[in-house]
């Protein structure tokens, strides 16, 4: 029989592991149970849930330099824009887009895109979304989810409401008086910008007047350029379903502002707004392909007017805090004219033209609408009812919209 040997490594680890247990030398003690009022502790806090209203203000648009919509949502992982290269469709809001998501100035909402689901694919209408330059705003609201209660029935994916410069804005410190002149330029689509404003703003009046003009061409973009025409040269930009790169297109749009309130005394307020845009976009559409000699091109046309009456009462009141009255009035267009035809042939060499354009069909498609509406609407100041202070509001807001193609 071998005889029975320990190894050196089994002897060590016995003997850092094999330590002895120690009994209590004191014996565990008996606990009396005591009887003790606490009172209730409430905790307040806020719950940290993600944001459903996402606010842009005067100062944030400032710092992230905000010249367009597509800067507005840079930052908005929940939030873009719904675009098709020649249309702006207005934004996508959690996967939902288009007139599912509302857009209102001032808080009023304009008008839905028309398009003939038969012909869209033809690219006869102008289906975008109508706007206002972020260069007269001040405010910007952007709700996330279904909000149909304030922006109106057909916001199942949120909102988008601008609310539109003051006097007040335009001025430095404690200021009366004040002029903003901004100029900029994007390389993107070689797109130069230009505002012009004044304020005034005391204890009596608040006015402000802006311009503000657009110039530029398409998104510029890296795609392949495909093979070229035949007859044309490498560089050319190619034309049929091939193209690789945006067409070539060249906007100018106009966007105003003219806004005063003037304070009658301490109860009285009244005050007047007008603001709108104009423009048009103009696309060669090189990737349409009817036939090899066939041409088109697109003038996008847009136009709105928004006009406001108000009058304000706050009264000496123990319930009532204020009394509001608006009147407003908005005129909207938006058109798509069409110019068709072919590419005349060189009978002496038998050679496509493409120099040359000869108009076979001009279709003008527009979509004009008008809508009016009074709102009245009343404020009252904390009441006390149910052990807490409540706020009660009523508002009233006729409406008629008449809609024309």
């Amino acid at each position: 029989m071998k005889p029975l040997q320990m190894l050196p490594i089994a002897a060590l680890v016995g003997s850092i592991f094999g330590n002895p247990v120690l009994a209590a030398d004191e014996a565990a003690t008996e606990t009396t149970p005591v009887k003790a009022e606490i009172k209730a502790v409430r905790v307040k806090g806020q719950r940290n849930a993600p944001a459903a209203v996402e606010r842009v203000n005067l100062n944030r648009i400032k710092q992230e330099m905000i010249r367009d919509n597509k800067d507005l949502v840079r930052y908005s992982t929940d939030v873009g824009l719904s675009d098709s290269g020649r249309h702006q469709k207005g934004f996508a809001v959690r996967g939902v887009e288009g007139n599912r998501v509302g857009v209102s100035i001032d808080g009023v909402n304009l008008p839905d895109s028309e398009e003939n689901s038969l012909y869209a694919r033809y690219g006869n209408f102008n289906s975008s979304r109508l706007s206002i330059d972020p260069e007269l705003v001040r405010n910007i609201e952007i709700v996330k989810g279904a909000d149909s209660f304030n922006t109106g029935s057909g916001a199942l994916g949120g909102g988008v409401n601008y609310q539109t410069l003051q006097g007040r804005d335009l001025l430095l410190d404690d200021r009366q008086f004040g002029v903003m002149m901004k100029n900029g330029y994007s390389t993107r689509n070689r797109e130069w910008t230009n505002t012009l404003g004044f304020g005034v703003s005391n204890d009596r009046v608040d006015a402000a007047l802006l311009y503000s003009q657009r110039r530029g061409h398409e998104t510029e973009s890296a795609g392949n350029r495909g093979y070229p025409v035949e007859g044309a040269g490498k560089e050319t930009n190619i034309r049929g379903s091939a193209r690789g790169i945006p067409d070539p297109s060249k906007h100018k749009y106009h966007n105003f502002l003219g806004k005063i309130a003037y304070q009658i005394n301490d109860n009285h307020r009244i005050g007047a707004s007008l603001n709108g845009q104009q423009g048009h976009n103009y696309t060669v559409e090189e990737s349409y392909n009817l036939t090899a000699s066939s041409w088109r091109e697109a003038d996008d046309v847009n136009r709105r007017r928004n006009a406001n009456l108000f009058y304000e009462w706050m009264p000496d009141s123990n319930w009532l805090s204020s009394l509001k009255a608006d009147f407003d009035y908005q005129k909207t267009k938006v058109a798509a004219i069409n110019y068709k035809g072919l590419f005349p042939t060189n009978y002496t060499t038998w050679e496509t033209e493409y120099h040359k354009k000869e108009v076979g069909e001009i279709y003008n498609r527009s979509m004009d609408t008008r809508f009016k509406r009074f709102t009245l609407r009343l404020d009252s100041h904390p009441l006390q009812l149910g052990g807490g202070d409540t706020a009660c509001r009523l508002k009233l807001s006729p409406a008629a919209v008449i809609l024309k193609t």
